[in-house]
């Protein structure tokens, strides 16, 4: 997280924003949680588990939908043969 999604200000240490106060920590540990979800669909794709990877990658991407974790997303629906909401995904990005 770069800014404060309260005020804006820039983001530099801390649970709380250092301009309005606001408790950004839960923020941080969804941003967290969702990073645990994409190591965990990468490590289930080196380990051929496709579905695995593509249920990591959904809860990745409930918490967090940046453009990498819809790419994980997409590549996982691809391999487990999905391939509407593949192409769904990859037109959203």
């Amino acid at each position: 997280m770069k800014r404060c999604p309260a005020c804006n200000a820039k983001y530099t240490e801390g649970q709380y924003c250092r301009r309005c106060g606001m408790d950004i920590g839960s923020l941080l540990n969804i941003k967290k949680k969702a990073e645990e979800y994409k190591q965990k669909a990468i490590d289930a794709f080196i380990n051929g588990s496709s579905k695995e990877m593509h249920e990591y990658a959904k809860k990745c991407v409930s918490l967090l939908k940046s453009p990498a974790n819809m790419k994980i997303l997409a590549c996982s629906a691809l391999l487990n043969k999905k391939f509407k909401k593949s192409i769904y995904l990859w037109r959203e990005l």
